[in-house]
């Protein structure tokens, strides 16, 4: 996995209750998170998938597969497994934590829609059937990502063709007027 050319990256909680499970597992810079109940292992997705994930915590949590970290190498050989189903996700027991980034910061959202590479991904972001990210983020209280979020699906509304890429555009000029 570390040699896939793919990034990975999961939604983990800054507190218990931020997430639609009931798991809760913490995620520290730097750190090993170990699954604590081996029917529920560590779940994550790649940088195709995250962007329709984010009902799963208030944080984006990107993981290190990096050979020649020292902490890396301690879990490089722990198995995993590929789920697949519509999120392509896998599980381990262990995951090595690079960052987290809070939904609150705007610039999260920014990161979340440059993982965004289909208009598929958009339907899902802004109406998936139990709750959009806008709604996410209300939920959240985190009010200055939902107005961006909002304002997106605003433009979604109006052009349901709208590519990723014109997303990122509106994103700058969003960000340029603030």
């Amino acid at each position: 996995m570390a040699n896939s050319g793919h990034s990975f990256l999961r939604f983990s909680q800054s507190q218990p209750g931020r997430s639609i499970e009931k798991v809760y597992a913490e995620y520290v810079p730097g750190k090993i998170t170990e699954a604590k109940d081996e029917e529920k292992l560590l779940s994550f997705v790649t940088e195709e998938t995250i962007a329709i994930c984010f009902m799963y915590g208030d944080t984006l949590t990107k993981l290190k597969f990096d050979l020649d970290d020292e902490e890396f190498k301690k879990i490089a050989d722990t198995p995993y497994n590929r789920i697949g189903n519509s999120l392509g996700e896998y599980e381990s027991k262990y995951l090595l934590v690079d960052n987290n980034y809070s939904l609150e910061d705007v610039n999260t959202i920014v990161k979340l829609f440059s993982y965004v590479t289909s208009t598929k991904q958009l339907i899902s972001i802004f109406y998936f059937p139990s709750g959009s990210l806008d709604e996410w983020l209300h939920n959240l209280k985190f009010y200055e990502s939902e107005k961006l979020v909002k304002y997106l699906k605003g433009a979604f509304d109006k052009n349901n063709h709208i590519t990723p890429e014109e997303i990122r555009d509106l994103i700058k000029q969003y960000l340029n007027n603030q």
